[in-house]
């Protein structure tokens, strides 16, 4: 009997946690920003208007200061030490969903360059926000 209502309790415990790891995982890939050849790839959906509030753009799922947030751990982290040599360019991609339900890359831009070296000056990453999400800001509306 104790068997049982141990593998019961297993079951629901398993099936209640499902539907929360996979909206994690949704969240995570909503911005992705891998780092390749001195090029910074931002990649996100493009921002929608009024769905949130009254005149609200929404990103995604993230607040655009997450992608603030990870390039300063790309340069200033555990793996930032390797990633000093040379200017980063900026490249932002818009990722769409298209009539049949899958993603694409709707419009590319090179919006700007940053210097390893001048991110590491900050204190920490509260410092650093809106220093690159706001040229996102900006030039995404032009794409």
């Amino acid at each position: 009997m104790k068997q049982i209502l141990f593998i019961l309790i297993l079951m629901l415990s398993l099936i209640t946690s499902l539907p929360l790891s996979a909206q994690k995982y949704n969240r995570d890939i909503d911005v992705s920003i891998p780092l390749a050849q001195n090029n910074i790839y931002i990649t996100m959906p493009r921002p929608t208007v009024g769905i949130v509030g009254i005149n609200e753009v929404s990103y995604g799922n993230s607040p655009i200061t997450k992608i603030d947030d990870e390039i300063y751990e790309k340069f200033c982290g555990i793996g930032g030490f390797f990633r000093s040599n040379g200017i980063y360019t900026i490249i932002l991609k818009i990722k769409e969903q298209n009539e049949f339900g899958r993603m694409y890359i709707s419009s590319q831009k090179a919006i700007g360059k940053i210097d390893p070296e001048w991110v590491k000056k900050f204190e920490s990453k509260e410092y650093f926000r809106g220093k690159v999400s706001d040229i996102i800001i900006n030039e995404i509306w032009n794409m």
